[in-house]
């Protein structure tokens, strides 16, 4: 039963992105790679960018099952990793970033995260 539920979690997600952004891309699982100023590499995938017209979206998924109450804490830890995400997609696509959120595919929830 618990694939079913987050199953549906998943579909109420889609249907808020459809909902709020009707003309909008969906990109999952996407790559990133960007060579910084300090000769590293940045690399890794977002879980879903939306591409807007007045630019990206990006969502984290995390399958956390803590509580409503938990959940900005939760979300404020990963503000590092989408801070990233945000730099590299901007500075790859030369579109900004309007929204970073991340989403508890479990319980439901999405909170904004400001980087």
């Amino acid at each position: 039963m618990q694939g079913e539920h987050i199953y549906q979690q998943g579909i109420a997600l889609l249907e808020w992105i459809k909902s709020q952004y009707s003309k909008a891309i969906l990109h999952t699982e996407m790559p990133i790679i960007q060579m910084l100023s300090s000769e590293s590499l940045r690399q890794g995938a977002i879980d879903l960018a939306v591409e807007t017209d007045n630019g990206w979206i990006i969502i984290d998924h995390k399958s956390n099952p803590q509580p409503r109450e938990k959940w900005l804490e939760i979300a404020q830890k990963h503000t590092g990793q989408l801070k990233a995400y945000r730099d590299t997609l901007e500075t790859l696509s030369g579109k900004p970033v309007i929204s970073t959120l991340v989403y508890f595919s479990i319980s439901g929830g999405l909170v904004e995260v400001r980087t």
